[in-house]
């Protein structure tokens, strides 16, 4: 996989579920779309759940 052009990461995530909150879409749902989902059309099947063998990325702090 590669990068987008002018994406940042994080930041642009954030604005991404903030975006498909607004457009009525439950914030577990966005949250689903953008972990789950993902790792699942890349065929990613050690990532975007949370399941004892998984690999788990916390992030801390405020968007900007």
């Amino acid at each position: 996989m590669r990068a987008t052009s002018g994406t940042a990461h994080g930041a642009s995530m954030h604005g991404e579920l903030a975006l498909l909150v607004q457009a009525d879409m439950r914030p577990t749902e966005a949250l689903a779309v953008a972990t789950a989902h993902t790792a699942s059309a890349y065929k990613l099947n050690d990532r975007g759940w949370i399941r004892p063998g998984l690999r788990l990325m916390l992030f801390s702090g405020e968007s900007a």
